[in-house]
């Protein structure tokens, strides 16, 4: 945006200066009616004063080399100045007089005159016009010479400054011209090398104003063929409208059409231009991601297979428990039965302890096969200690086995709302598992408390650990 120096002035901005600066170095009207008496007494000096000033001129070439159109040009130049003089003289010092004043600053600007070599026609002029000044008073100065004097002055101060204010505010203006330009032609550079899409366009209505090589790559259209159209309704993207609502600055992501019809996932960004060729704008910036897209599916699917592989290993470790279970049961019956001091009782609940691991393996298989669409819970009052015993029947003995000395600890009315297949199978695996880490022998304890705010098991082991590297693992599906 342009800053306040670079802004053009009007007409009545320009006089209301030229009134500032007269009042800055105190210009009034009796210096104005002082000055204009001086116009009949200087203008037998003008001319010879204005052909001593262009003589002066051509023996310098940085200033002569200006005047392109020889002689005739210098003729037509000292006309001009001497218009000027009279002016100066005459008056009146009003909107119209300062407006001229005004275009001589712009005129020097536009020959390529040096600025500094205005202030020193001005100093010449001044101390041309002091010394006819003199000449015309004959050494003999009126009461009024003083301020006569001051007079002249003031008002030569006041034409330098018009002329050179003019002159900067011209200056400034042609530099924010090229600087524009310039940016425009640096932005143009950096945008169409640039590894993503970035489009222009209108603030209100979404016309395309810019397209560059990178959008015209991922979409298929060329940018003369989508200048002046709606850039929404061109990529057909709903998700882009509805982000382009979003905050400025907001990250989005959404699918456009292409030329050819296909599809392609842009991440999209926008800011607001306040200035784009003199109107409002919104700069939006793509990248296309597509390709990372593919990438993501395919590393998807590739862990959907990895994962199969976990869980056909992890279904297998799930259905070797419970039949090691109904081994070592079966094994037990079987003693039990050639045993004629065995307790009925003692067998019955080892035939239960098969039939619940039969239950639960049909229930793993269950699981397994609805893994993407898990039942949900059974949750009923679960006697907590009656459950403990029964996982503490199933792992005797693999625990005696391997010289595993297992403790249970549990009051004997605890209860719990819970599935009670799910929780004996949680703590079946963490209680085998536990067992299996320990294959010289250990001790193994579980242990079931009940605070005010529920039920806390707590099982613990003498083993190495969960290494490190895993326990991110611990809660996926049969792992």
């Amino acid at each position: 945006m342009p800053t306040e120096s670079e802004m053009p002035l009007s007409p009545d901005d320009i006089h209301r200066r030229y009134r500032e600066l007269q009042q800055y170095v105190g210009w009034t009207p009796e210096d104005a009616a002082r000055v204009q008496l001086l116009a009949a007494t200087l203008e037998p000096y003008l001319p010879t004063l204005v052909d001593d000033f262009y003589q002066e001129i051509q023996r310098h070439p940085d200033v002569y080399r200006v005047i392109t159109g020889g002689q005739a040009q210098v003729e037509r130049l000292k006309g001009a100045l001497l218009a000027w003089l009279r002016e100066l003289f005459s008056g009146p010092y009003d909107r119209d007089y300062v407006l001229r004043r005004w275009r001589i600053g712009q005129r020097h600007l536009g020959i390529g005159l040096d600025q500094i070599y205005v202030q020193a026609a001005l100093a010449r002029l001044r101390a041309g016009l002091l010394h006819a000044l003199d000449q015309s008073w004959q050494g003999n100065w009126p009461p009024e010479g003083g301020a006569i004097r001051r007079s002249l002055n003031l008002l030569l101060d006041l034409e330098l400054a018009i002329i050179q204010d003019a002159y900067h505010r011209e200056h400034v203006e042609l530099i924010a011209e090229h600087t524009r330009a310039q940016g425009e032609l640096a932005f143009r550079a950096l945008v169409e090398a640039a590894p993503c899409m970035v489009i222009i366009i209108t603030a209100p209505d979404r016309s395309i104003l810019y397209f560059n090589p990178f959008a015209e790559t991922v979409t298929g259209y060329t940018s003369a063929e989508v200048l002046g159209k709606n850039l929404v309704e061109l990529l057909n993207g709903s998700a882009l409208a509805a982000g382009m609502a979003l905050e400025k600055g907001t990250e989005f992501e959404a699918l456009i059409r292409c030329k050819d019809g296909s599809r392609r996932w842009v991440l999209w960004n926008h800011e607001h231009l306040s200035d784009f060729r003199g109107s409002p704008a919104s700069l939006v910036v793509g990248l296309d991601r597509t390709e990372l897209k593919d990438a993501q599916q395919r590393a998807w699917h590739s862990e959907r297979l990895a994962e199969l592989g976990v869980l056909a290993s992890g279904l297998a470790h799930e259905i070797r428990n419970p039949l090691n279970s109904i081994r070592f049961n079966l094994l037990n019956v079987q003693d039990g039965v050639a045993q004629p001091q065995t307790d009925p009782a003692d067998v019955a609940a080892m035939v239960k302890d098969i039939a619940d691991e039969v239950d639960r393996l049909e229930g793993i298989m269950r699981e397994f096969l609805h893994l993407a669409r898990p039942d949900p819970a059974q949750v009923e009052v679960v006697e907590v200690r009656e459950l403990l015993e029964s996982v503490a029947r199933l792992v005797d003995g693999p625990c005696r086995a391997q010289k595993v000395e297992f403790a249970l600890d549990c009051a004997a009315r605890v209860r719990a709302a819970a599935d009670p297949n799910q929780l004996k199978q949680v703590l079946l695996n963490l209680v085998l598992n536990a067992q299996q880490a320990m294959p010289q022998g250990g001790r193994l304890d579980l242990r079931c408390q009940a605070p005010a705010d529920g039920v806390r098991i707590e099982a613990s082991d003498t083993g190495p650990g969960i290494p490190e590297d895993i326990r991110d693992k611990l809660f996926q599906p049969f792992f």
